[in-house]
């Protein structure tokens, strides 16, 4: 609605502008008509002038409130990644385990001299390091800490336009009150 009001004001100044020049310059009328038509032209100019304002401060404020919302909207991404990345450690905790006790057995086994549970466990650990579920797990894993850093760094570039826009003038008189004035960046995890 901001854009849309601030072009008809713009639109409708130009043209009583361009009429009210037409009246002025019109040699065959007297001048009660050049001074009503100029009235009636002053008047529908401050009120073109009204509608642009108003249309131009809608748009100011409204950028603020998407680029608010934007930020709040890849924040709520962020958190549901990561929520998503914790899940999935913590599968991924239970296949790490196996790893880390077959290498305390592989260890004790050489100590031991024991062939026999050596040859065992060299058997078997091709077979656990090869685990489809470790990889899917790890693929999903890597696809969601690319997605968080991605995601954080266009929720900082959102923030640093946020605060531009705050510092700067007129940008700055338009920012809702309800808005912070100031917003934090994200702290990136790689």
């Amino acid at each position: 609605m901001g854009p849309a009001l601030a072009a008809i004001g713009i639109i409708g100044g130009v043209i009583v502008f361009i009429v009210l020049l037409f009246i002025l310059a019109d040699s065959d009328a007297s001048s009660d008509e050049k001074q009503a038509g100029g009235i009636i032209c002053g008047f529908l100019l401050l009120v073109f002038l009204a509608m642009a304002l108003v249309g131009g401060w809608l748009c100011y404020h409204n950028h603020f409130y998407n680029l608010y919302q934007d930020i709040q909207k890849l924040d709520s991404k962020i958190e549901v990644m990561e929520e998503r990345e914790t899940k999935l450690m913590t599968k991924l905790e239970p296949l790490v385990s196996q790893y880390a006790t077959l290498e305390r057995t592989l260890i004790q086994a050489v100590r031991e001299r024991n062939l026999d549970q050596l040859w065992a466990l060299f058997e078997r650990y091709p077979e656990l390091k090869a685990s489809i579920n470790f990889r899917k797990l790890m693929e999903q894993v890597f696809i969601l800490r690319d997605g968080v850093v991605k995601a954080q760094i266009e929720a900082n570039q959102l923030i640093k336009e946020y605060n531009a826009m705050n510092q700067r003038i007129p940008d700055r008189w338009f920012r809702p009150g309800d808005l912070p004035t100031h917003l934090d960046y994200v702290v990136i995890e790689k």
